[in-house]
């Protein structure tokens, strides 16, 4: 069992208010710690981190960012990046042992910096053998998510599933087939996610989104058709991304995951598009 070393945030913060009380989605950008300072002047309301980067981390420089980030009010809110293609999660090679004390000792981590969301992406530790069962892949999967979700729920963090494009896992590539294993799993700290890019890539409708209602929890946005920043190079119409989002009430987090080879710049157009866009 992880053991926990600083004061965790109480508030589970789910959609700003802004006056009048209306719910505003909080806007955030996949970035490093090094970076938290620069993320806050732009504007955004919290960043992302890789959840692997913690492995290594010190309880020493846990504190040191925990204060840190106490005293300019943001924090890495949500976690990508969650298994290593070395700690396979599907297959016979899998081993839940292995798998869940990996997850305790990492989203205990997390929670302790702030974190609420975990994404479970990890396209290569999940892919499944050629000629594999998928029945039987799914099947298994869900016993993964059950445990995994019970070491969330120790943590006060959720995790979320992403799909992924085909070309990045086998298993799980669509909306439909995520949203399908979360509902059939019913577990209160497991919900499913949507990546703007990977709906795009693999032709899929974004009504699908309709059936997930309650059970989306974060949504990661760029330019589908370029993986880019939103907003720089930009002519892509988000308009019915955002309607849709709206009429299921989605109202949680938006983080940029994209191609940023100009963070600094990119980041700051980032943000403005994504508050023209969630935030008209």
């Amino acid at each position: 069992m992880a053991v926990f070393f600083v004061s965790a945030r109480e508030d589970d913060t789910i959609g700003s208010q802004e006056p009048g009380g209306r719910s505003l989605m909080r806007l955030g950008v996949c970035t490093s710690v090094d970076r938290a300072d620069y993320v806050r002047e732009c504007g955004f309301d919290y960043f992302e981190y890789g959840l692997r980067r913690l492995r290594e981390t010190t309880i020493e420089q846990i504190r040191e960012w925990r204060t840190h980030f106490d005293r300019i009010g943001l924090y890495p809110e949500s976690y990508n990046g969650f298994f290593p293609s070395d700690l396979p999660i599907v297959g016979e090679r899998r081993n839940l042992s292995d798998i869940t004390d990996y997850a305790d000792e990492l989203l205990a981590k997390a929670h302790e910096l702030g974190g609420q969301i975990a994404v479970l992406g990890s396209g290569d530790a999940r892919r499944i053998p050629e000629g594999s069962d998928l029945k039987k892949a799914e099947d298994d999967f869900l016993i993964l998510l059950d445990q995994l979700g019970n070491v969330a729920l120790r943590h006060g963090i959720r995790i979320v599933l992403e799909p992924l494009r085909a070309v990045e896992t086998n298993f799980i590539n669509t909306v439909e087939e995520g949203w399908t294993l979360v509902h059939k799993l019913g577990h209160p700290q497991v919900g499913i996610m949507c990546d703007l890019f990977h709906m795009v890539e693999n032709g899929e409708d974004l009504t699908v989104l309709r059936k997930t209602g309650a059970d989306l929890w974060h949504v990661h946005v760029s330019n589908p058709l370029t993986r880019h920043c939103v907003g720089v190079q930009d002519d892509y119409d988000y308009s019915r991304f955002f309607h849709i989002l709206k009429e299921v009430g989605y109202d949680s987090r938006i983080s940029i995951e994209a191609i940023m080879p100009n963070f600094e710049q990119d980041a700051r157009i980032g943000i403005q598009k994504l508050k023209e866009i969630f935030r008209p």
